[in-house]
């Protein structure tokens, strides 16, 4: 059984149209003949123009957000303190879901099964021994500890840190809890994905505490937030969002109600954007690496998905425009060339908190 994600049309950055010809101006090189440098910020006015081909797709975008996960939770069996263990749940998730949502549904069907003592402990889930960490959306989470063989899964702690250093991290991404352990290798991924119920001794120095779905929103509020201070250059984005429209978008991420959720994030794209919210996660003992990526190239030509990688760690990724065909990178559980504009696929494969994850 494989991962169900559907099969999106991704262009290419030959395909659509560069800033350079959107304002009238004669095209640079194609971006195989140039080499590809992130344009350094001048100020707070240096904004890209969005041109119509970079606007949002909603038929793709319509079957990202469709993409679910078929998961599978079973109590440890240490933990069962009933004549029977209970039934394991099974569960069609959404990718852009976060666990605590899904674990609320059916926390008392397993509660009942364990010792008095841990009954009112907070729950939490693993795979395979390895807490998996609730901040993070759940089609993340398979794709950096399941999905793909890349080489990244072998790079070497030196080879990684002078490139990011030169950069920032995510605060939370960077953190201790955000490091798998050194030499973590890719867990088996079978489906539906199998996943093991606790009550007893809580991981906190690898896993955040969730001591209520409350805290699950006020978390998707602050990421979502930090991605549109990325885009705008300050907070009007989500600022400028009424109250009822923030109930909106968080409902309609809880319940996976697409159109209310683009009724109200069509409201956070503005016509120019200062950089694009991407992350990209590796599957070794390094944080997450969050830079300001730059939608278009010093040479007007769009960054893409080769020239983010080598601008995250150009040890590893020396060519920008041919990083090699053996490297496999995910967004939702796609495979994603690597000459994928990074403008492109911010509009149509962010997560619901508005960043593009890349694995």
């Amino acid at each position: 059984m494989s991962t169900e994600n559907p099969t999106v049309a991704l262009p290419t950055s030959a395909e659509t149209r560069t800033l350079s010809s959107e304002l009238g101006t004669p095209p640079p090189p194609s971006a195989a003949s140039s080499p590809s440098s992130f344009s350094d910020t001048s100020g707070p006015s240096a904004f890209s123009v969005l041109s119509k081909e970079t606007q949002l797709d909603t038929q793709i975008s319509r079957q990202v957000w469709e993409g679910a996960l078929p998961l599978v939770f079973r109590l440890r069996r240490a933990e069962v303190c009933a004549l029977q263990s209970p039934h394991a749940v099974y569960v069609m998730a959404s990718r852009g879901t976060y666990l605590p949502l899904l674990m609320a549904e059916f926390r008392q069907h397993f509660a009942q099964a364990v010792s008095p003592e841990n009954r009112d402990q907070e729950m939490w889930v693993e795979a395979e021994g390895v807490p998996l960490r609730w901040h993070l959306p759940l089609g993340v989470l398979y794709d950096q500890l399941c999905g793909g063989t890349s080489p990244i899964g072998s790079a070497t702690v030196s080879a990684s840190t002078s490139a990011a250093s030169s950069g920032s991290t995510d605060t939370m991404a960077s953190s201790s809890l955000d490091i798998p352990p050194a030499g973590a290798t890719l867990l088996s991924g079978h489906l539906p994905w199998e996943l093991t119920v606790r009550f007893a001794g809580f991981p906190s120095s690898r896993i955040l505490h969730c001591p209520s779905l409350r805290t699950v929103e006020q978390h998707f509020m602050n990421v979502l937030k930090q991605a549109n201070y990325i885009k705008f250059g300050n907070g009007s984005g989500v600022n400028s969002l009424t109250s009822s429209q923030q109930i909106q978008l968080w409902q309609a991420v809880s319940k996976g109600d697409f159109d209310s959720y683009l009724e109200v994030n069509d409201r956070l794209w503005p016509s120019q954007v200062k950089h694009l919210p991407i992350r990209v996660l590796r599957r070794n003992s390094l944080p997450t690496v969050q830079l300001p990526f730059e939608p278009y190239r010093v040479d007007g030509q769009e960054n893409t998905v080769a020239g983010a990688l080598h601008l995250v760690d150009s040890a590893l990724f020396p060519d920008p425009c041919a990083c090699g065909s053996d490297w496999n990178v995910l967004v939702h559980g796609i495979a994603i060339p690597l000459e994928t504009p990074l403008l492109w696929l911010c509009r149509n494969l962010s997560y619901p908190d508005n960043f593009v994850y890349i694995v």
